[in-house]
C-alpha cells in the first residue's frame, strides 16, 4: 500500500481551500462537523488522490513522485460517500474531471474570483430576507 503523508501545509491549504464542503459538484457535506453540546468538532471529510496515491490504484500515473502525489494540486477533500464512489467507479470518474471538480469547487473560495464574488453577493441577499 503507497504511503500517505501530507505535511501540515498541505493540509491546511487542502483545508482552507475546500469551504468545509465535499468537491463532488452539489453536494453540500460538510469536512467537519460542528461541535455539539455533547461532542467536539470532527473531521468527517476525506483525502483523495485525483491522481492514485499508488501506481496501481485507481486513476494511476506511475510517473509522479511520492511528493507529487501527496501534493494540494492531486488532493481534493470529499465526504464519505462520495470518495469511495469516485475510488471504486474510477472509470466514471477520470483524473481529468476530478481536475474540473477542484478547480470550480476551490475557486468559490478564493477571494476576489468571479465564483466568490457571486457566492458574496448570494449571501448578503439572503441576510436581508
Amino acid at each position: 500500500m503507497a504511503e500517505r503523508r501530507y505535511s501540515p501545509t498541505t493540509i491546511k491549504v487542502l483545508f482552507g481551500a475546500s469551504g468545509n464542503q465535499c468537491a463532488f459538484p452539489e453536494c453540500t457535506n460538510q469536512i467537519i462537523a460542528t461541535e455539539t453540546l455533547d461532542s467536539e468538532a470532527a473531521v468527517v471529510g476525506q483525502i483523495c488522490h485525483i491522481y492514485a496515491a499508488a501506481d496501481n490504484g485507481p486513476r494511476g500515473k506511475p510517473s509522479l513522485t511520492e511528493e507529487e502525489r501527496n501534493a494540494p494540486r492531486n488532493l481534493i477533500l470529499m465526504c464519505g460517500h462520495h470518495h469511495p464512489m469516485v475510488d471504486k467507479q474510477w472509470a466514471d470518474y477520470p483524473a481529468t474531471t476530478l481536475i474540473s471538480w477542484k478547480k470550480a469547487h476551490e475557486a468559490k473560495y478564493q477571494q476576489g474570483t468571479a465564483e466568490a464574488l457571486k457566492r458574496q453577493e448570494e449571501m448578503q441577499q439572503n441576510a436581508f430576507l
